[in-house]
């Protein structure tokens, strides 16, 4: 019987691991490379919901988009939005002069770390529900979780809704303020009513920038810092107002929402092309294993056998279908040790002389006397194999 080659110890390569997300921060990271390997990425252990948050890390910190001399500098947008904010009555001078919390991280020179308050408002609208009962209801339920994805929703009078909700209009987006753990946050084009566990969000940069930025680990990490209410995680808006939000100029904010525009979608296609594959892999790795315990001789056993051994990497994907090969190879019967007088019992069988010369009539493929190191060695080769067939899967970046 053939087994999977083992892997020897040298050659194995070193460091074959995820970097982590600061180190794609460093000067040296090339952007291009990455997105010229995304699919390389998707392969990595978690998959592509770590690849769209590596993404939005990269874009916060200004790592996807060239800054442009001819873009200006943030102090200018900041300055702008103070300006009108203050025109319109909504910020008092002493909100100016609030301390600011150190800067989780440099900037790009054109770059500005700017508070929360600073950049949108909490436009808390609290109405009675019964006014308004064909207008959308979305609750945080209605939100995909780190992706900012809306998912179906009904309307107040269908929900039953009797408490009172915040109304939201189209351009704002809704922040969930419960669990901020789960990054659930939409932006909506339309106009309704939302949970009062909800923020709706007015922003005075670009609101897809926003939206962006509130997925990302960078405000996640803000947010969840200091919350020890273990229950119910929430974030009141004193919290929210504190944040720090890494503000680049407004033509690169744009610049930035169009290439994660185009990155999530990429990874939409990868999600899907990756449930397709795991439907086909399912579907050989069944094929596989009802091969290797409905073969009828030691000839179709072998053959199935093989079949496993040239395409371990294709059959057994993932840790659930190593696990499953290795119970069924437990399974199959193994003949050392069985008590005979006309076999010897120093040494094990194959396979195929086990077949032949145990159990011409099959008995011996179900006989409870026989014992399993066979079994066992053969489990110990598919770990190797599984190990071996990971290897080209990890990328080296």
């Amino acid at each position: 019987m053939t087994f999977p080659p083992r892997v020897p110890k040298e050659t194995e390569p070193a460091g074959r691991r995820i970097r982590p997300i600061d180190d794609f921060a460093r000067p040296e990271f090339d952007a291009h490379k990455f997105i010229a390997d995304f699919d390389l990425f998707a392969l990595a252990a978690g998959g592509v919901g770590k690849l769209r948050q590596l993404v939005m890390s990269l874009a916060m910190r200004g790592r996807l988009t060239q800054q442009l001399s001819t873009d200006g500098h943030a102090d200018q947008l900041l300055a702008a939005v103070t300006e009108g904010t203050a025109a319109n009555g909504k910020l008092s001078s002493g909100k100016l002069e609030q301390a600011q919390a150190p800067e989780p991280f440099p900037l790009p020179p054109s770059w500005r770390w700017a508070r929360f308050d600073r950049v949108a408002s909490i436009a808390s609208h609290l109405v009675d529900p019964a006014r308004f009962p064909d207008h959308p209801h979305v609750a945080p339920d209605n939100i995909e979780k780190a992706t900012g994805r809306l998912l179906e929703y009904r309307t107040v009078q269908e929900d039953g809704v009797t408490s009172s909700k915040h109304r939201f209009f189209p351009g704002q987006i809704v922040y969930s303020k419960i669990r901020p753990n789960l990054s659930k946050a939409a932006l909506v084009d339309f106009e309704g009513l939302c949970s009062a566990d909800m923020y709706p969000l007015a922003a005075k940069i670009d609101r897809a920038f926003l939206h962006y930025y509130l997925l990302s680990p960078v405000f996640l990490e803000q947010v969840v810092r200091d919350d020890n209410r273990l229950a119910m995680p929430k974030v009141n808006q004193e919290q929210l107002a504190a944040v720090l939000v890494a503000v680049p100029p407004m033509a690169e904010q744009k610049r930035i929402v169009a290439k994660v525009d185009q990155l999530m979608a990429l990874c939409d296609d990868l999600e899907v092309r990756q449930t397709k594959k795991r439907e086909i892999g399912t579907r050989l790795t069944e094929s596989a294993l009802e091969a290797l315990t409905t073969a009828a001789s030691p000839g179709e056993f072998d053959v199935a056998w093989k079949r496993v051994v040239d395409n371990f990497a294709l059959i057994f994907p993932t840790a659930a279908s190593v696990s499953d090969l290795r119970n069924v190879i437990l399974s199959l019967p193994s003949v050392e040790g069985w008590c005979s007088p006309t076999l010897p019992t120093s040494r094990p069988l194959s396979y195929s002389r086990a077949w032949n010369e145990l159990g011409r009539d099959g008995s011996a493929r179900t006989c409870s006397l026989m014992c399993r190191p066979t079994a066992s060695a053969i489990s110990k080769q598919v770990d190797v194999a599984a190990a071996r067939a990971t290897l080209p899967r990890l990328s080296a970046v």
